[in-house]
């Protein structure tokens, strides 16, 4: 990526900076445990997916509100250094938001998050902030799912959508279903249903499949997708993500799994990102969709061998050097 290079994917959703603890175990109640290591970076999947996307090559913009606080700063330079566009509407004069995510089992175990969001930047962003020449030369539009928990935050969403989707630039989602129940409130299912119906391509966890359509463990990953397309009908493609077993891709004309590379994991946290970035990659290079799981699943794979989202989000060199190896 050059450093005038125009970006051909925009990202927009919620971004925050995501403090990351490791312990050996959580702690019962009451009760106190040592960390084992404790990183400050930018995060959430909205940041992920466009610093993926800018470190596999092609540069991006993201639209989303950061403060101008220390922690916003943080945000701006670290992206800036990886080619990542913030335009100047972008920034607020609230506070850039925080994500506590505490790991036990050194990363590899259990995962607990914390959101410190009330009044944050991230929360402000509208329609109004959504002007066409954000989206001007984009060829790839990331809907962060996170948008459907505010009204507000869904129609800024919408309204990128819409002006992608003129300019015949591909939309893909990412529901981030990040909630403890497997059923959705019906404002909420009424806004990520808008999200998603606004979408060419949605990438989503197997866990999330079943919550849209309201199945249990006793359906398989092929019916899943038959739902989902059934349900869903303007999305021209599906992929389901379902960890170390891979992952599973519908559209029109085919369906088929592709295995998860084997890999020795040390955080899972960002995988997804790290695949939806991947993905995205290789819609922009023309990729078919076997070439494009494939390099997905090794984006992911490099992820899952470091520790912390951001920081182990890999560059080009080093998935291209991942396949050559696996050849």
């Amino acid at each position: 990526m050059t450093a005038n290079q125009a970006p051909l994917v925009a990202a927009i959703g919620i971004p925050v900076v995501d403090m990351v603890g490791y312990l050996e175990d959580f702690p019962a109640r009451g009760g106190h445990s040592p960390g084992t290591a404790l990183q400050i970076a930018p995060g959430g999947p909205l940041i992920n997916v466009a610093t993926g996307v800018s470190r596999l090559g092609h540069a991006s913009t993201l639209l989303g509100k950061v403060g101008k606080d220390p922690l916003g700063k943080l945000v701006h330079e670290a992206l800036a250094s990886d080619g990542v566009v913030i335009p100047d509407r972008m920034l607020s004069e609230h506070p850039t938001g925080l994500v506590l995510v505490l790991f036990d089992n050194g990363g590899a175990g259990e995962m607990r998050s914390f959101s410190f969001r009330e009044g944050s930047a991230d929360t402000t962003l509208g329609p109004a902030d959504i002007e066409p020449e954000l989206l001007k030369g984009v060829k790839a539009l990331f809907l962060d799912g996170l948008l459907c928990f505010d009204e507000r935050l869904t129609r800024a969403g919408q309204k990128a959508a819409d002006l992608a989707k003129g300019q015949g630039a591909r939309v893909f989602c990412d529901p981030n279903l990040r909630i403890p129940e497997d059923e959705l409130a019906s404002a909420l299912r009424e806004r990520l249903d808008l999200l998603i119906g606004l979408s060419d391509e949605v990438l989503l966890n197997e866990r999330e499949a079943r919550i849209l359509v309201r199945k249990g463990t006793n359906c398989g990953v092929e019916q899943l997708g038959a739902l989902l397309k059934d349900t869903y009908a303007s999305v021209r493609r599906w992929v389901i993500k379902q960890g170390e077993k891979g992952c599973y891709i519908l559209s029109a004309n085919q369906s088929f799994a592709y295995p998860a590379f084997h890999v020795e994991v040390s955080d899972t946290s960002g995988a997804g990102d790290s695949f939806d970035a991947g993905w995205i990659v290789g819609f922009l290079e023309g990729m078919d969709d076997n070439k494009m799981a494939r390099f997905a699943s090794a984006s992911a794979a490099l992820t899952v061998s470091g520790k912390g989202a951001w920081c182990s989000l890999p560059d080009r060199k080093r998935v291209c050097s991942f396949l050559e190896d696996r050849q």
